[in-house]
């Protein structure tokens, strides 16, 4: 074969073969941005539910520091919590269920013998922020419970809800704890412990 044939002939990569490569090559790339994007959406989502878990933490263990009777929910701010508060499964429509500032259980707040809980302990739903600089949406239920020794107490259950979701449905954390009384609760006034 000499030189001038080699050059007239037109043998190589077709337009068949250049429109294969090209279809295998962005299935390729879409696979990648595909993957690249639903990692964004789990760092996101991660980040979300870490800062939800630590503005739960840091509010339960307020709820720690107070003495028993100190431990209830303003029951005026039940009524503006709205659905998603009253949907939980948290939520006793049984008011004598509930753990409110009425609630004749254990120790009235009113005979605390420590400071009376901030607004922030006693509200059913508001928005606490979290370290994102991002507010997040805490209900705050509190409910009558039996402790495993018998005695009645009071279980504590946050739950913190997407900042991201207009509804409020959407729970990133669900944090419990129950609280039982110190013994000597229920002596009469000037006997009762100091820790109620």
């Amino acid at each position: 074969m000499t030189l001038s044939t080699r050059v007239r002939d037109e043998a190589g990569f077709g337009l068949v073969e250049l429109l294969i490569a090209m279809t295998v090559m962005a299935i390729g790339i879409s696979a990648i941005v595909a993957g690249m994007s639903s990692g964004f959406v789990a760092v996101n989502r991660a980040r979300d539910a870490s800062t939800a878990a630590a503005v739960a933490d840091k509010q339960m263990e307020a709820y720690r520091a107070l003495p028993n009777c100190a431990i209830y929910v303003n029951e005026t701010t039940i009524a503006s919590a709205g659905a998603a508060y009253t949907a939980d499964v948290a939520y006793s429509p049984n008011p004598a269920d509930r753990i409110g500032s009425s609630t004749p259980l254990l120790v009235p707040a009113s005979a605390c013998q420590l400071p009376t809980p901030s607004g922030s302990l006693t509200t059913a739903h508001q928005s606490l922020p979290g370290a994102d600089s991002r507010s997040y949406v805490v209900d705050t239920y509190i409910a009558k419970s039996t402790a495993v020794s018998g005695t009645l107490a009071k279980k504590v259950t946050l739950v913190v809800r997407d900042p991201g979701d207009p509804t409020n449905t959407k729970a990133l954390v669900r944090e419990s704890s129950t609280f039982t009384p110190p013994t000597g609760c229920n002596n009469p006034d000037g006997q009762r412990s100091s820790g109620c």
